[in-house]
This record gives structure tokens, sequence and C-alpha cells, in this order.
């Protein structure tokens, strides 16, 4: 397997950016969507919810300090993880 090759520019680094790649990862977790590296669906909870126990981590340690449009994406983004790793423990 090759090794993929870094863009020689990379976007700058936003809140909104990070917790959009970080809810990925739980997708990624929670069977969801395909694992890029596996191709395959697998899921694997612990991970999941380390992942989203980040993304409640960061809602705390930001708070008072993002956009409104960040907040919004912040709170919808963790309550649809939440239930979905919560559908999936059930």
């Amino acid at each position: 397997m090759s090794v993929p090759k870094v863009p020689d520019t990379l976007p700058k680094p936003d809140l909104l950016r990070h917790l959009f790649e970080l809810a990925q990862q739980v997708s990624i977790a929670l069977g969801d969507t395909e694992n890029p590296l596996t191709r395959k669906r697998e899921a694997n909870l612990p991970v999941a919810r380390y992942l989203i126990d980040t993304i409640a981590m960061l809602d705390e340690k930001t708070a008072g300090n993002r956009t409104d449009e960040e907040d919004q994406y912040l709170s919808g983004v963790l309550t649809n993880l939440r239930m979905a790793y919560v559908q999936k423990t059930s």
C-alpha cells in the first residue's frame, strides 16, 4: 500500500474543520462509514466513545470562545453522534 501524497498547501486549521474530521472518525468507529485504510465497515465502539468524549471535552473547553456557527454545529454534531452511539450499543 502506498502512502498518500500530502498536498503542498494545507487548509487553515479551524474548529469546524477539526470537529468535522473528528465526527468522520466517529462514523468510521461506529461502522457507519467505510474505513479508508481497510475498505471495510468495522465497528469499534470503545474508540467511538473516546472520540465522542473528546468532542464533548472540546465543547466544554471552548465554551464562550466560539462563533454562533461553531456553537450550532458543535451542539448538533454532538447530539447526533451520541444518539448514533446509543443506537449501536442498545
